[in-house]
């Protein structure tokens, strides 16, 4: 069971800084348009408030992403407890 464990650990890891990777990547991208239209009279007061909307949309996002994960790891965490349990109950 701890090989498993373990597992599930560096499942949850690679996911997590995946997730980390992809958000950073993803905001430099996001960053550069939004750069150009921040310079732009016409659209700059509109582009800040689709920036700040986009940044918060994208933040969520992610952190759903990493809370999920976090959820999934304790769920099969305790699904590995329970069929311990029990094939320790089938012993007895």
């Amino acid at each position: 069971m701890k090989k498993v464990k373990g597992l599930i650990d560096l499942v949850q890891d690679g996911v997590h800084e995946g997730a980390v990777i992809v958000e950073r990547t993803h905001k430099a991208i996001a960053d550069i348009p939004f750069a150009v239209l921040g310079m732009t009279p016409v659209v700059s007061s509109v582009s800040q408030i689709v920036r700040f909307t986009h940044d918060n949309i994208s933040s969520l996002v992610y952190d759903a992403i990493r809370s999920v994960n976090c959820a999934a790891g304790a769920l099969a965490e305790a699904a590995i407890d329970v069929a311990r349990d029990l094939g320790e109950e089938k012993d007895d």
